[in-house]
């Protein structure tokens, strides 16, 4: 069993640690800021960063009412004037139908009654956000290179059309 003067250090090096994250992190946006990239991320198609699970509204007799969840991914946008890593914090809630069961679109997938989305810069998220954001920062570059190269591609196609003209 671990006591308190175990604990200690272990904590001690975990805070001085903790207190390097924001260095890395604007060392990253400083480094991004340079690619000039210019292209936000800033719905769920980044890294999950923390996702609840659904919690269920009952009524009074217990059938489900709707339900709400919420999810933070790791983004890339314009905040403050400053182009920066962003925790993108989404909130969805569903409605359920008179038999319990949640409400379908055309589709039928799972409707989506309201959807919220916040944006939150990095630096000013929790260490926890913060921690889990360095270990996906590589995925996240991925993700706004395959942007990048759609944009590119959208761009050439459209050009070629225009000169078709």
């Amino acid at each position: 069993m671990t006591n308190l003067q175990e604990l200690s250090p272990v904590i001690q090096t975990l805070n001085e640690q903790s207190n390097k994250i924001n260095e890395v992190i604007a060392d990253l946006n400083a480094k991004l800021a340079t690619l000039n990239i210019g292209l936000s991320l800033e719905d769920s198609d980044g890294p999950t960063l923390s996702q609840t699970g659904w919690v269920v509204e009952r009524s009074n007799n217990g059938t489900p009412v709707d339900r709400t969840r919420e999810s933070c991914y790791l983004g890339y946008t314009k905040l403050n004037e400053q182009w920066q890593l962003a925790v993108v914090k989404c909130s969805e809630r569903q409605e359920y139908t008179d038999s319990g069961t949640p409400q379908k679109a055309p589709m039928g997938y799972d409707e989506v009654e309201s959807y919220n989305i916040d944006l939150i810069p990095l630096l000013q998220s929790s260490r926890d956000l913060r921690i889990s954001a360095l270990a996906n920062v590589k995925e996240l570059l991925h993700v706004l290179q395959i942007r990048a190269e759609i944009v590119i591609q959208t761009i050439q196609e459209a050009r070629a059309f225009a000169d078709k003209l």
